[in-house]
């Protein structure tokens, strides 16, 4: 008995070189033309064998899959489905993972609802799944509301633990397994439990824990701060912070992007200067003045969370907001390096810099949303790198991880597509006549 249909089904075409898997794009092109078989049976027939994958194509429907068939032959990329082997060598793989800001309401629901092994997570973030996931809202006052419960620091951080445990493990379901890894602020906690450091239930409970830190080292302050987006490299900003107090710079996000950092009216002037100078800058709508000294009481509380918890050794490479270098290996100089983490800053492009230097040079973005896919191609330019997001709000969950797993296939990267089938047998034998 068939499951029922996919929204899109992953076509590999397989070959020694580019003109033997347009051969199978023939062969597909006339079967579909021959027999009345569904997308599913096709893909499953056309993703078997041992040769590297030279075309990748994902599609919606049987005329979807037509036309697609048809632009192969103009061998040309195309984001809505048409993925091919370039002639740069393959390099190591990276899983990045988005810090806070990154969530939103319902969040690869679509996918927690296709994998049904995934419900685990949610049954361990029980306590968080109703805010991921509330009940349709009945007007847009309810709905601004639920977004709204879904950014407390202290319901964001575990939010977003959930969402990038679920994206990692279904990439590694169908083989995909990082060289390395990193997280942008939060995410970093993120990293470290896929590499091994931390169970998956530390997880959800350090992720809340840091959130309320946070928020307690702030709470009794008269000025809880704020932060600010800065469209200049960290040296230009600096420069025009100059004698204003207490302002830092939080996050080093790519060469065009900057984040500042601290007490309200300082940041505001600061804002007021860059503008001055024609250097885009605005507010940013936040709890308090995360990365900054504003927050460092939060660093000793974490501390103590911290030591309640057994930390094993690292089983991958994760690199380090803080150092930009890996992470040690000890327990010990890993809890340290976490709960300093919450008062300095982001080095997030130096990081990225230090992987790229180590031979990573496909970056998946695992997780909710594509704000580090976007900072990875300001980092890098124009040098060889594959950059490669899951997830894109507004668009069916299950196509974009298709396309996602489409694009590392043709990147050599060994892609199972066993597991979208399941134990389907493959009911079309064309190609193998």
């Amino acid at each position: 008995m068939h499951p029922p249909p996919w929204p899109a089904e992953l076509f590999l075409f397989r070959g020694a070189d580019r003109a033997a898997a347009l051969a199978r794009v023939d062969a597909l092109a006339d079967a579909l033309r021959d027999h009345a078989r569904s997308l599913s049976d096709l893909a499953c027939a056309i993703g078997e064998g041992e040769d590297g994958v030279q075309i990748a194509i994902v599609a919606r429907s049987r005329d979807d899959l037509a036309k697609k068939l048809a632009m192969a032959h103009g061998g040309k990329t195309h984001s809505s489905g048409v993925f091919f082997a370039g002639s740069e060598p393959p390099g190591k793989l990276a899983f990045l993972f988005p810090g806070q800001g990154s969530q939103r309401v319902g969040m690869l629901g679509d996918l927690f609802g296709a994998f049904p092994e995934l419900q685990h997570l949610l049954e361990l973030g029980a306590r968080w799944r109703s805010t991921i996931f509330p009940p349709l809202p009945r007007d847009h006052e309810e709905e601004v509301a639920q977004q709204v419960a879904l950014t407390d620091t202290r319901v964001a951080q575990p939010a977003l633990g959930i969402a990038g445990l679920a994206m990692a493990q279904l990439l590694m379901r169908f083989s995909v397994r990082p060289n390395m890894l990193a997280g942008h602020s939060y995410g970093e906690l993120v990293a470290l439990c896929v590499a091994g450091a931390l169970p998956e239930s530390a997880l959800l409970n350090l992720s809340e824990l840091r959130g309320r830190r946070i928020l307690e080292s702030c709470a009794n302050a008269e000025d809880a701060g704020t932060m600010a987006a800065v469209s200049a490299d960290t040296a230009t900003t600096l420069r025009h912070l100059a004698g204003i107090d207490g302002v830092v710079v939080a996050n080093e996000n790519s060469p065009e992007q900057t984040v500042i950092s601290g007490p309200k009216l300082a940041v505001e002037q600061a804002v007021e200067r860059l503008l001055d100078a024609s250097i885009a800058a605005k507010t940013i709508p936040v709890a308090c003045a995360f990365h900054s000294p504003l927050v460092q009481g939060a660093c000793a509380a974490f501390a103590v969370d911290l030591a309640r918890v057994d930390i094993a050794p690292l089983t991958q490479a994760v690199y380090s907001n803080t150092t930009t270098a890996r992470y040690p290996s000890s327990p010990e100089e890993i809890r340290a390096l976490l709960a300093e983490h919450i008062g300095k800053p982001v080095r997030f492009a130096a990081e990225i810099e230090a992987m790229y230097a180590a031979g990573a040079r496909i970056f998946v973005e695992a997780g909710p949303g594509r704000v580090l896919s976007g900072l990875l191609g300001r980092i890098l330019g124009k040098r060889p790198h594959v950059v490669i997001a899951c997830d894109r709000a507004g668009e069916n969950g299950v196509v974009q991880f298709l396309l996602a797993l489409g694009q590392l296939a043709v990147q050599r990267v060994p892609v199972d597509t066993g597991a979208l089938y399941g134990t389907r047998r493959c009911a079309c034998e064309y190609e193998r006549e």
